[in-house]
């Protein structure tokens, strides 16, 4: 499955900030598992009947979800990962938006980055949905700051990263509008 995001906006005449997505997470271009401490880990479409409001065709699931495993270091190369083609039409900071759902504080993380880097401004994303009655934007990192990336222009893959297995993501969205919040 291939995905450059949907609709990517430019207004060079008013200097507006550029939004990139959202996309579905579950139309990735390329999908890798991995086995970390013996354990085989892959992401997995899933669509919850228990759990509905999704967008699009479902969600996607880090899995199995247990024994229950946490990744905070060397992630981009042990973690099961998920990497989508995108078109960034200008170079700078984006904030990193991701819609998921965690069932509970062990499920409710992941790590972001782009073209196989994880930069420390985009790991540990944190407070998915698990404490809310349903799917939530979250975008706040364990050390306190927005999730960020900073990219150049053109053609990059974006990557997501299992930190807690048994995570749930169905939309990303980057942005370089720092006062956006996703609807």
């Amino acid at each position: 499955s291939y995905s450059t995001g949907r609709k990517v906006g430019v207004d060079a005449v008013r200097f507006r900030r550029v939004n990139v997505g959202p996309f579905e997470v579950e139309d990735y271009r390329e999908r890798i598992g991995r086995t970390y401490q013996g354990l085989y880990m892959n992401w997995e479409f899933r669509n919850w009947s228990g759990k509905p409001g999704w967008r699009g065709s479902g969600a996607m699931q880090a899995l199995p979800k247990n024994p229950h495993k946490n990744i905070n270091t060397g992630y981009t190369t042990a973690s099961p990962e998920l990497r989508y083609r995108t078109v960034f039409p200008a170079s700078g900071t984006y904030y990193v938006w991701v819609r998921a759902y965690g069932e509970n504080g062990k499920e409710d993380s992941v790590h972001a980055g782009y073209d196989g880097y994880g930069p420390s401004s985009a790991d540990r994303i944190s407070g998915c949905g698990w404490n809310s009655p349903g799917w939530k934007w979250c975008n706040s990192t364990m050390d306190g700051p927005r999730a960020t990336i900073y990219v150049g222009a053109g053609l990059h893959t974006f990557n997501l990263w299992m930190r807690e297995n048994g995570f749930r993501a169905d939309q990303v969205l980057l942005t370089q509008d720092p006062s956006y919040t996703p609807p």
